[in-house]
């Protein structure tokens, strides 16, 4: 489900309640990794996971070539920006992609469309087969828990080590942030059901209205 909370900045709490973006979003949770509550992990987008570009050529294991670096600067690749190596073959099998984080610093080269990962592949990609593409992710930073009595650090994505996506808590009380008045909280119908790679929930935040739509299914 989605709640109130959370501010552009992972350490302040808004005065009020509400959605506090700017823009209107179409916000996308995706399950990653799946498995049991406190196995599986999720990733989230502000934009639907639309910001997708297709894998032309892997120039080395940090080193793709995409055929578009995005729209504009808002609906496009950045350094720094966690990304999902993904193709039809993993999709269709249920299985999750690989998630990279693309270089701080000189991460995006415009002039050529490459993009160098700070991590090397690690599965068999075939640059233009299978539909082999790249997905951009919006988590980043501190990730920080709501249901404490102040926000405290759920998980640091800038850490070293960290695989980009964040575990689903084990305990379905637990709220996490995402962002601009914004928090998501899992739970299953039944005490022993997983969840499966790929399940993803979307729902709208309106700037007009400061609101949210609610999620409980």
């Amino acid at each position: 489900g989605t709640a109130a909370f959370g501010t552009d900045s992972p350490c302040l709490v808004p005065p009020s309640g509400g959605y506090t973006g700017l823009e209107n979003q179409l916000y996308r949770i995706q399950i990653h990794q799946g498995g049991a509550p406190g196995t599986a992990s999720f990733v989230w987008s502000r934009d639907d996971a639309s910001v997708v570009a297709g894998i032309t050529q892997i120039v080395g294991p940090t080193t793709l070539v995409v055929d578009s670096l995005g729209k504009d600067a808002v609906l496009g690749f950045h350094a720094g920006d966690w990304v999902e190596v993904l193709d039809d073959r993993l999709e269709l099998n249920g299985q999750p992609g690989e998630l990279h984080r693309i270089a701080v610093g000189d991460g995006v080269d415009s002039a050529t469309r490459r993009i160098t990962l700070e991590t090397p592949l690690a599965g068999s990609f075939v640059a233009g087969v299978n539909h082999l593409r790249l997905v951009r992710w919006d988590q980043s930073g501190q990730v920080l828990r709501t249901d404490t009595v102040t926000p405290s650090l759920y998980l640091d994505l800038d850490a070293v080590g960290a695989t980009g996506d964040i575990p689903v808590p084990a305990d379905g009380t637990v709220t996490i942030a995402l962002e601009t008045g914004i928090v998501a909280s899992f739970d299953l119908a039944s005490a022993d059901g997983q969840f499966r790679s790929g399940d993803a929930w979307l729902f709208a935040a309106r700037a007009s209205t400061a609101s949210i739509e609610v999620l409980a299914k």
